[in-house]
C-alpha cells in the first residue's frame, strides 16, 4: 500500500486493557499506509478522567507536536478520551470513538447496585468513576464519528451510550465490544473514515 501523507494517528486502548490488545489493528493501519501510528499507554484504572487526560497529554507531547493536526481513534474508554483530548490543546482533525461509554454505562451502575460491595470492590477505583454517572457534554469542535456493535447492546455498553450524534454514527450488527481487536471489517471502516478527510492526500 502507498504511504498516506496523513496526520499522525493516535490509538487509545480501553479501561483495563493494554496496547498489545490492539496489535493486529495497529499492523493493519501501517499496512494500509499510515506511516505514523502512535499507541500510548495511559493509566486507565488508577486515575480520574481529568488525571488520565493530563497523563496522556504529557505522554503524547514526548513524541508529537501539539500544534500539528492528529487523528485519534479510541476503543471503549479510550473513545471517551478521544472525544475529550482537544480540551488539552491538541489539534484534532478527526476523532473516532468505538464502543465507547460516552454517557456513562448503565450496566455498570446496575451491577454496582446489585452486587455486594465486597464483590464490587475491585471496581472501586478512580478509573471507573466515570462509568457510574450519566454523562453529557458538548459536541467536540472537530470532525468525529462513533461506532457501536450488536443490536443495541455489545455486552459492555448500550448503543445509546455510544452515540453523540446519530448522523455521525455507524452500527455493526455483528460484533462485540472488542471487535476492533480482530475484525478486518472494522479496521477497514476506520481506515477509510480517516482517509476521507479533504486535507488528506495520497502520495502517488
Amino acid at each position: 500500500m502507498p504511504l498516506l501523507a496523513a496526520f499522525p494517528v493516535v490509538i487509545l486502548h480501553g479501561l483495563g486493557e493494554r496496547v498489545w490488545t490492539l496489535t493486529l489493528f495497529l499492523s493493519y493501519l501501517r499496512w494500509y499506509g499510515f506511516n505514523n501510528v502512535v499507541a500510548p499507554h495511559w493509566p486507565a484504572n488508577s486515575c480520574t478522567l481529568d488525571q488520565c487526560l493530563d497523563s496522556l497529554d504529557a505522554t503524547l507531547s514526548q513524541s508529537l507536536n501539539k500544534s500539528e493536526p492528529i487523528f485519534v481513534v479510541g476503543n471503549s474508554m479510550g473513545g471517551v478520551m478521544a472525544l475529550h483530548l482537544h480540551n488539552r490543546g491538541w489539534q484534532i482533525e478527526k476523532a473516532i470513538a468505538i464502543a465507547a461509554p460516552l454517557h456513562g454505562a448503565w450496566m455498570f451502575r446496575w451491577l454496582e447496585s446489585m452486587l455486594p460491595h465486597t464483590l464490587f470492590a475491585y471496581f472501586d477505583r478512580p478509573g471507573y468513576a466515570y462509568l457510574r454517572g450519566e454523562q453529557s457534554f458538548a459536541e467536540p469542535p472537530h470532525a468525529y464519528r462513533t461506532l457501536s456493535f450488536g443490536p443495541g447492546f455489545d455486552s459492555h455498553v448500550f448503543e445509546s451510550e455510544a452515540i453523540v450524534n446519530a448522523s455521525r454514527h455507524t452500527r455493526f450488527v455483528l460484533g462485540t465490544h472488542f471487535s476492533i481487536c480482530f475484525d478486518p471489517r472494522v479496521w477497514t471502516a476506520i481506515a477509510q473514515e480517516l482517509v476521507d478527510v479533504p486535507s488528506v492526500k495520497t502520495e502517488l
